[in-house]
């Protein structure tokens, strides 16, 4: 699955960076993923099938390979960029892989986290990770806009402004705003 996503990112968001992917299984902590390593619960490897949080959870770590390792994310709304449209980039993984439907159950998943924290978010140019309810609705809600987005710019356009503005090593919301 790692290397299925590598191969789908590749046309979104240019050349691979040179990071070994290396999934680790845990007793603890599956989920967690940092510099191409990506932490699994043990449980996976007994199925027969991969579960769709899993390879949710290990499309979006290898799209944080480029967004947030091998190309810097920073300034106001850094968040949008590394856990939205890093979660955007896993689902639509998912629907090329796996069909609509199981990126739709998906789609419904970060629908209703976000759903919990949506009463008491902030916008999400201010919100920071000391925040309790920074991941439920950046990672989330932030998918949901970039959908938008790319419905609206039409994907290839909005992936071609995205490789543009990384080409310099580092990537902003102000910068992807301005192109636009």
């Amino acid at each position: 699955i790692a290397s299925e996503a590598r191969a789908f990112i590749v046309p979104l968001l240019a050349p691979a960076p040179d990071v070994p992917l290396r999934i680790v299984a845990v007793k603890r902590g599956g989920g967690f993923s940092g510099g191409g390593t990506i932490l699994v619960d043990e449980g996976v490897l007994r199925r027969g099938n991969i579960d769709s949080l899993t390879a949710m959870n290990i499309a979006d770590a290898v799209a944080k390979i480029w967004i947030g390792n091998a190309v810097a994310v920073s300034g106001d709304g850094f968040g949008v960029i590394r856990e939205g449209l890093t979660k955007y980039i896993a689902t639509q993984f998912l629907e090329n892989k796996y069909g609509k439907e199981i990126a739709d159950v998906e789609r419904l998943r970060q629908r209703t986290a976000y759903a919990a924290v949506a009463r008491r978010d902030s916008p999400l140019n201010t919100v920071s990770p000391l925040d309790d309810y920074y991941y439920g609705a950046v990672g989330n809600k932030g998918a949901m806009i970039w959908r938008i987005i790319a419905r609206r710019a039409r994907q290839d356009e909005m992936f071609t402004d995205i490789r543009d503005q990384m080409r310099d090593g580092n990537f902003t919301l102000a910068e992807f705003r301005d192109s636009n």
